[in-house]
């Protein structure tokens, strides 16, 4: 943890496409399809979506009717979709589907596209369907986990994200995170298995900072405050600058009813905070902190009298 970063105040595996055999495809046909998986893909890491519109205009304008015009299309499609152009991003699509009406992956980009554009419950019909094609698809699990939570359909979100928990073999903080958020909107019954899952997420990727802030939350939301302590006492131990740490444990000390040690706590984080080097206390956030504790001081000083 860097000393930027300051505790916020307390608020409460793909299908693979269909297979082209040598023998029955033109040689022009597989070219033309190499061109777009190789050239496009190391393109489209550097290029904006009207740049790969225009390329793949090109492109598309110059492919055979067929397995390469779908493949075409379904890329120019994803571009439009970043562009947030729905109608020719749904257009394509549907020309894809008629080059190639066997291409089951159509059925994952027009979810995709549909839900972009806020027609959630067309994208979740098409998304679902190609599920049946590529069940073990952790990606697709989680645009179904999204797609669910916008609707509020919290019990099929929590799910969703469950099983794209199942099957990513490297997940990030985020997902986690976003099966807690998922399971906690279900009501306060709810809060201690959206820590649980929270837990889960520290004990595999180890002590990432997001999962224990979101963690911490529901310490103090579920009124568990030297659990909460405990939290903050770890990261404490791990940051440079003790200050923001110092003040998150005396408002969690304030919660807990023990208002003189709180305002002990806000002491020391103001003699921490006006002890860093000269260079850093002219700083936003540093004046930000120090505004910070004394207006609390001052509000706890007020409360004690």
């Amino acid at each position: 943890m860097t000393d930027s970063t300051q505790p916020p105040l307390i608020k409460r595996s793909t299908r693979p496409s269909v297979g082209l055999r040598a023998s029955h495809v033109p040689f022009q046909l597989l070219c033309l399809l190499s061109v777009a998986v190789f050239a496009g893909v190391a393109a489209e890491a550097s290029e904006d979506a009207a740049s790969r519109i225009r390329r793949l205009d090109d492109l598309i304008a110059r492919a055979p009717t067929g397995t390469a015009t779908a493949h075409l299309l379904t890329q120019r499609a994803a571009a439009h979709r970043d562009a947030q152009r729905w109608t020719a991003a749904v257009a394509d699509i549907e020309r894809a589907r008629a080059a190639d009406p066997t291409r089951s992956t159509l059925d994952r980009e027009q979810g995709r596209i549909l839900i972009a554009a806020g027609r959630t419950h067309e994208g979740l019909v098409y998304l679902e369907r190609y599920l049946t094609h590529d069940p073990a698809n952790p990606n697709l699990w989680l645009d179904l986990a999204r797609a669910y939570s916008s609707l509020s359909i919290h019990d099929r979100a929590t799910s969703a994200y469950a099983q794209a928990l199942r099957y990513d073999p490297r997940p990030g903080p985020e997902l986690f995170l976003e099966r807690s958020t998922a399971i906690a909107a279900r009501g306060p019954d709810f809060q201690q298995a959206a820590l649980d899952v929270l837990e889960a997420g520290i004990q595999r990727l180890g002590p990432a900072i997001s999962l224990q802030l979101r963690a911490l939350e529901f310490e103090i939301a579920l009124q568990r405050f030297e659990a909460a302590l405990g939290r903050v006492d770890a990261l404490e131990s791990r940051a440079r600058t003790r200050a923001p740490w110092l003040l998150r444990r005396a408002e969690i000390l304030h919660l807990a009813n023990r208002a003189p040690e709180a305002l002990r706590t806000l002491e020391r984080a103001r003699l921490d905070a006006t002890s860093v080097p000269a260079h850093r206390q002219g700083s936003p956030a540093h004046a930000h902190l120090l505004e910070a504790i004394r207006t609390l001081e001052a509000r706890f000083r007020a409360e004690a009298d």
